[in-house]
């Protein structure tokens, strides 16, 4: 298998039933809109049904959408994510939604709550003794 092979094989971790099973369809080049580390947007237009491979590892906790409908994000080639997509022009976007991610935040936002709470309780303290010392 040539490297250039990459670019026409999609093998897939699991079995999935689409109508069209011989996909065959040249290379297009997707248009990367935005990227950041938990957001990624695309726009591709594909003459016939496809997958959207992209370069990044796969890992659980990302979402997929479609035209604003959440699509199944496969796990491709052994370690990158892929979605199908039908024929047509597509804006995607990938979100990472994790619910630890989510939970992550809340506690370093309750852990930054307290530090503050601490600093201005500390502060005022110190304040009523210097206040007290002088009179």
């Amino acid at each position: 298998m040539c490297s250039s092979d990459l670019k026409e094989i999609v093998i897939l971790e699991k079995k999935i039933n689409i109508i069209d099973s011989d996909i065959t369809q040249d290379f297009k080049e997707a248009n990367l809109l935005f990227y950041s580390p938990n957001k990624i947007k695309i726009n591709v237009e594909t003459d016939a049904p496809s997958f959207l491979v992209l370069s990044d590892v796969w890992y659980p906790g990302w979402k997929a959408y479609d035209n604003g409908k959440e699509s199944e994000i496969y796990k491709t080639n052994y370690i990158v994510r892929s979605i199908y997509i039908d024929k047509g022009e597509h804006n995607i976007e990938f979100v990472y939604d994790s619910s630890y991610f989510k939970v992550g935040k809340i506690i370093t936002l309750i852990t930054i709550m307290f530090i503050v709470l601490f600093f201005l309780y500390f502060f005022a303290k110190r304040q009523k003794t210097t206040n007290s010392l002088n009179f």
